[in-house]
């Protein structure tokens, strides 16, 4: 072959690669754009969800406020407040829609149709606000007025939220139950209970908490329900895609893969030494060298043991 041949051969491949380039050209350009309308279109969607969640919260504060309004509890124990003015010991005499309900520490001595009627109230507004909150209760309630229930899902034993001569012990259980989906609902939304006793206050205390932004407060705008545990916070969508694009430009570039690094499982982890803090993990090569040097230690110590039994058989 010539050297004009050689030279024909050369612009040819070099001709191609140009085409060749110009086509990766353009089905990366195809691809930016592809990822410029999902990026907006991802964007659109967020705004859509932020909007509509902002509306619920929105939605959930009016029915709170509401159930406020029929369910109206009042802690500073006025007379006029009150449906049936019996004498009573406690100062103030909480009510829920003028019904007294005395806390769990003092219930003795208190008129029982009053009680359990007000506690049927209780019942009835804490299950509608796990519904209105979406929150599923530790105890799960069964609204019957006075009659009303409650159940431990440990044991599946039911217990009554009205007081007899008989059922007195389960009766005060119930309480306790009671005050602990009060106190499960503080807790989901950021509040704490000092006394888990104190019923009506407890309860006032959490719906004032929640309908706060009726009266000009200014409270987070994405749930009425705080998060538990801390989330790390999801990257926007233009960075990660940002990201990928100038990761794909080095990779071309300078024409290498990057591997991703891989964790070794804890269980390959050399245990610590006395004056270090930290263990250190191997390498994939170092397992490799580790199990090869233990597969020769395994031969020797085979090849001994031929030795040594040649040796007791002569």
């Amino acid at each position: 072959m010539t050297i004009r041949m050689k030279l024909i051969c050369v612009h040819d491949e070099k001709r191609l690669k140009e085409a060749e380039h110009e086509e990766r050209i353009e089905e990366i350009a195809r691809m930016e754009e592809d990822v410029r309308r999902r990026t907006e279109t991802v964007s659109a969607m967020r705004e859509t969800i932020s909007y509509t969640a902002s509306q619920l919260v929105l939605r959930q504060r009016r029915m709170l406020n509401d159930l406020m309004d029929i369910y109206v509890i009042d802690v500073r124990g006025l007379p006029e407040n009150r449906l049936s003015p019996l004498p009573c010991v406690c100062l103030p005499a909480v009510t829920i829609a003028g019904l007294h309900l005395p806390d769990a520490i003092t219930s003795l001595g208190h008129a029982e149709t009053e009680m359990t009627s007000a506690l049927g109230h209780v019942v009835h507004m804490l299950n509608l606000i796990a519904q209105i909150l979406n929150v599923p209760l530790r105890f799960p309630m069964s609204f019957l007025a006075s009659r009303s229930t409650i159940v431990n899902p440990l044991t599946a034993e039911i217990f009554p939220l009205y007081s007899s001569s008989k059922n007195r012990d389960k009766f005060e259980e119930a309480l306790q139950y009671l005050n602990r989906n009060i106190g499960q609902l503080r807790f989901d939304c950021g509040l704490t209970t000092r006394n888990i006793g104190t019923t009506l206050a407890n309860l006032h205390d959490l719906l004032v908490h929640l309908t706060i932004a009726d009266s000009g407060a200014v409270v987070p705008g994405e749930s009425l329900i705080s998060r538990p545990f801390a989330v790390t916070t999801v990257k926007s969508a233009e960075s990660v895609f940002l990201s990928m694009t100038q990761r794909a430009k080095c990779e071309s570039e300078s024409k290498t893969v990057i591997l991703k690094r891989v964790d070794i499982p804890i269980k390959y982890s050399r245990p610590p030494s006395i004056g270090s803090q930290n263990s250190v993990l191997f390498d994939s090569s170092a397992i490799a060298a580790l199990s090869l040097a233990n597969a020769s230690e395994g031969t020797v110590r085979d090849d001994k043991s031929d030795d040594v039994n040649g040796s007791l058989v002569c």
